[in-house]
């Protein structure tokens, strides 16, 4: 229900907006926004990061099944753009701006992540306090290594733009422990290149969401659920936070006979085009579940 889906977005997250004004009087051409973290999933020593393209999403999760903090339901943490910087657009294409939407632009996704391992001498951090860092840092906005500032390359050799792509749940694609150890982790998203003339305006929203650490969620069951929250989160953003109504229940009949019983729910016209011709910001009835328990004291 809509009730439900805006209480996980209170419980489950909270929304960053940055407001970048260029107040000088020369224009940045090739500007890049990251949101850089160092999360520690309880334990800091035993994590693991990943990111997910399709989602713009960049996540961090415990290596192991047991986290010396939160036992065998560690929970994921991840962040995501769910407003990238305005860019130029198709006419059919909309970016949201201002709470409102603007036809003919369109919001940038992450265009690269990068992430940070102690001591390791490709994905090391950025030096602080120094030029040459500024110069890492603006390699790993553009997904390129930051000490060489080549491309990235996955562990079987393909270029990429993005680190850790793979699905941790089955192991395929670039998985992080595929390469190192679990251990303490640092992960950045990246955003561009866009630029700003003086006196241009940018907004930009990042969602941090955290799932699990309840039940018998584990480390997997948690990044599943951080990606739900994370899809169900951004159509509810896109839609300027408008959440679709579900369909009008159809009131049932029943007839019960030997061995059978019977569900009867077209008697009521009215009621049966109030459910079947619903159609909510894109939402259109498809169809009836009917479910079947095992028994009356089921959950």
């Amino acid at each position: 229900s809509p009730e439900r889906i805006l209480g996980f977005l209170n419980y489950n997250m909270l929304f960053r907006k940055f407001i970048i004004i260029n107040k000088s009087n020369s224009t940045v051409d090739s500007m890049y926004v990251s949101m850089w973290s160092d999360p520690d999933v309880g334990d800091a020593n035993d994590d693991f990061v990943g990111s997910d393209t399709t989602l713009s999403l960049g996540f961090a999760y415990n290596a192991n099944a047991r986290d010396a903090t939160y036992g065998t339901t560690p929970p994921a943490a991840g962040f995501d753009f769910f407003q990238g910087p305005i860019v130029d657009g198709d006419p059919d294409e909309f970016a949201i701006f201002d709470g409102k939407r603007i036809f003919g632009k369109k919001n940038l996704p992450m265009t690269a992540f990068y992430f940070f391992i102690n001591s390791d001498p490709i994905y090391t951090d950025p030096e602080q306090g120094a030029y040459e860092g500024t110069i890492q840092f603006y390699n790993l906005f553009q997904g390129k290594v930051s000490t060489t500032g080549e491309p990235f390359t996955t562990p079987t050799g393909e270029q990429t733009q993005f680190t850790l792509t793979g699905d941790p749940k089955t192991g395929e694609g670039w998985v992080d422990g595929e390469l190192h150890p679990p251990g303490d982790r640092r992960m950045g998203m990246v955003s561009g290149p866009f630029t700003m003339a003086p006196g241009d305006t940018q907004e930009v929203v990042v969602a941090e969401i955290a799932a699990g650490a309840f039940g018998n969620v584990d480390r997997l069951s948690a990044l599943d659920l951080l990606k739900f929250y994370d899809l169900q989160a951004q159509l509810v953003y896109d839609n300027l936070f408008q959440v679709a109504a579900p369909p009008a229940q159809p009131i049932v009949k029943t007839i019960e006979t030997d061995q059978q019983i019977s569900l009867f729910w077209g008697e009521n016209k009215e009621a049966v085009a109030a459910t079947e011709n619903h159609d909510s910001f894109g939402y259109e009835f498809e169809g009836y579940n009917v479910y079947q328990l095992p028994n009356a004291n089921a959950t």
